[in-house]
């Protein structure tokens, strides 16, 4: 088991650091916040001023004491080197905005996040953060993690209408739909990875 955790690393790797590139060449230069915990952490920072990395690490951290006590400590392993390393690429990897065009950032930074969330999908892996109440869900109020996804997502959607209005907050909801439209497609791609 621990040879295959390792041989998962490189996959978990590209994953996180595809994440990463779409939310800081991408999404977030044009203040596109869909995407899960550095969407909230932009949020809070637009809203408070608090680093948007502090942010996600605090989240991050939370998660992670919480999925030991409430989930057990197979789940806390599987989340922890995601958990861990996706703030960590998050505040290494410059924000740039690499296109000026914002539809075509939007679709290409909702494709390269739900791309990144495939690849962790496939080994069965996380990088944390919001990905983690879908599961408390699961277990102790027995809703279906997508009906969990679902309800992050609502959250995520109220704060961009809370902090940046109903435009942001109507942007954020297409990237959302289209993240879902493009994971649909990745998983049905006939690609197997580690187990």
């Amino acid at each position: 088991m621990l040879i295959s955790e390792i041989r998962k690393i490189p996959i978990k790797v590209t994953g996180l650091l595809i994440i990463c590139i779409s939310l800081n060449f991408f999404l977030l230069p044009h203040e596109i916040a869909s995407a899960g915990v550095g969407a909230v952490g932009f949020l809070v920072q637009v809203l408070w001023g608090v680093d948007l990395h502090l942010t996600v690490w605090i989240i991050n951290v939370s998660m992670l004491i919480l999925t030991l006590f409430l989930l057990g400590k197979a789940t806390f392993f599987r989340i922890l080197l995601g958990s861990l390393l996706f703030p960590l690429f998050l505040s290494i990897l410059p924000e740039m905005k690499l296109l000026d065009s914002y539809p075509l950032s939007l679709i290409l930074g909702s494709f390269c996040f739900s791309f990144g969330v495939y690849f962790l999908i496939k080994i069965d892996s996380s990088n944390g953060g919001l990905n983690v109440p879908p599961l408390f869900f699961k277990k102790y109020f027995n809703l279906d993690e997508s009906l969990g996804m679902f309800i992050s997502n609502l959250v995520i959607l109220l704060l961009n209408f809370i902090v940046q209005g109903l435009e942001k907050a109507f942007i954020a909801s297409i990237s959302i739909v289209l993240m879902s439209l493009f994971m649909k497609l990745l998983l049905k791609l006939p690609i197997h990875f580690i187990k």
